[in-house]
């Protein structure tokens, strides 16, 4: 935590570059692991409130944008607000899309297919959201997603 204060006392006092949002989804990040919502909440809502604001302008800012898109949709998914999240994740999918990202799709699909199971959505939306997932998990090389997937699915059967 000592970081992101320094970025956020230090470096950045205004609190308007890139590098307050990306330490406020870190904070986000280290206190929901940590079991501290309401301290979570705080920095992801913060994150929240300006990722449409974003400039999207650069290769740089594009996997920023995707970090803190992917993180704080991953904390609403760990707190049950599905409908939060997966309007994050939508907006990240289409980011992706849009600015042809691989990378990032493959987790946007799994966490989707994750906030489907947890609402008893559509069973072949599922599926469909985790073919995806490994598909661009394999096109990346990140097996260690795909063992998560697959973890996944061998749960949900």
């Amino acid at each position: 935590m000592y970081y992101f204060n320094m970025i956020l006392n230090d470096l950045d006092n205004e609190h308007r570059t890139i590098y307050s949002q990306l330490a406020y989804t870190g904070s986000g990040v280290a206190y929901s692991r940590n079991n501290e919502n309401e301290k979570a909440e705080f920095y992801f809502q913060k994150v929240f409130d300006d990722l449409q604001k974003l400039l999207l302008n650069s290769n740089k800012a594009i996997w920023r944008a995707l970090n803190m898109i992917y993180y704080t949709a991953e904390y609403y998914n760990r707190i049950g607000d599905y409908k939060t999240s997966d309007g994050l994740l939508n907006y990240g999918y289409d980011v992706c899309s849009d600015k042809r990202v691989t990378y990032y799709i493959a987790k946007i699909c799994f966490l989707r297919a994750q906030n489907l199971k947890a609402r008893n959505g559509d069973e072949a939306q599922i599926i469909e959201e985790l073919n995806d997932a490994k598909a661009f998990s394999r096109l990346n090389h990140n097996y260690k997603l795909i063992e998560k997937i697959e973890s996944f699915e061998e749960q949900s059967v």
